[in-house]
């Protein structure tokens, strides 16, 4: 008999101020004000909504820290129109998947869905961005694992 345990492991303690985090990518024009936040990929509110001195967390090293640049339409059939104004993912967990309730793999190529055969055509040279969201959780509840890539021919 084979036994499968998950579980996921909360990253070690290194606190980071949000709204700090967030002016810096707003200078350098990734982000607008009032991104979308979300925690492990679920959606917890616009940076507004949130009360900054209860809101903390800790990511372990930087790419804990997810940043999705504004005005991608894609991203907003995933969580709505929130997503306008970017999206900042805080990745406190890492969650390992059993059974049945696997997540579906979506691939995006500056801002269109398609797979992994057409990802894995790309040159190097030709890649600006490839962020990686597991577990993100969509409107409807579906867990989703978005590998969000977006390409240096896109700024042409």
């Amino acid at each position: 008999m084979l036994t499968l345990v998950c579980y996921s492991q909360a990253n070690e303690k290194q606190w980071v101020k949000l709204n700090e985090f967030a002016k810096e990518k707003y200078k350098n024009d990734i982000l607008e004000k009032n991104p979308l936040i979300l925690v492990d990929g679920k959606a917890v509110g616009l940076l507004s909504e949130i009360d900054l001195k209860d809101f903390k967390f800790n990511p372990k090293h930087p790419s804990s820290l997810q940043v999705l640049p504004k005005g991608s339409i894609y991203l907003q059939s995933i969580w709505g129109k929130n997503t306008g104004n970017g999206v900042i993912n805080i990745l406190n967990h890492f969650t390992l998947y059993c059974g049945t309730n696997k997540p579906k793999y979506v691939f995006i190529i500056d801002d269109k869905e398609t797979n992994w055969d057409t990802a894995y055509k790309l040159n190097a040279e030709d890649i600006k961005d490839w962020i990686e969201i597991h577990t993100a959780v969509d409107n409807e509840g579906k867990i989703l694992n978005l590998t969000i890539i977006t390409t240096k021919k896109e700024e042409e």
